[in-house]
């Protein structure tokens, strides 16, 4: 409420606009996953329940965004998926902090830099890894 220029969404970010599953793969409440069913590496998850998988590109569209000044991603190994393809929704993104957890889904660091191609600077703080464009970080 405090807030009115943040709109919550029931959904998880995705590659695909479609039903996904929330899934428990026994890490504690920080770290449920997204998919379509649980997979080889993730033989021990728990199906919870079912959620929207939405694109980026799709919120963009949804809210109306020409660009996005920083996309922060934290989606617990969804970004092996989600940074698939990427040709639609990248080239509008100025700056990105993503926190990668190969650790949790074989693939994630891989799918991240094939799919993050284009910006000038990286550098890494912790866990995250941020991204930004030249002009981004110029003075108007």
């Amino acid at each position: 409420k405090p807030y009115p220029n943040i709109t919550p969404i029931q959904a998880a970010l995705w590659h695909k606009n479609e039903e996904i599953e929330l899934l428990d793969p026994g890490l504690g409440s920080w770290g449920f996953m997204t998919g379509q069913k649980p997979s080889p590496d993730q033989a021990s998850s728990t199906a919870r329940h079912k959620v929207l998988g939405m694109t980026v590109d799709s919120l963009m569209v949804q809210f109306q965004l020409e660009r996005i000044d920083i996309l922060k991603i934290d989606i617990e190994g969804a970004e092996k998926e989600v940074f698939s393809d990427t040709s639609e929704w990248l080239p509008k993104v100025d700056a990105m902090i993503v926190e990668l957890h190969e650790r949790m889904k074989a693939g994630c660091n891989r799918s991240f830099y094939a799919g993050s191609q284009g910006f000038d600077n990286e550098w890494t703080l912790g866990e995250n890894v941020y991204l930004s464009r030249s002009d981004y970080l110029s003075p108007a």
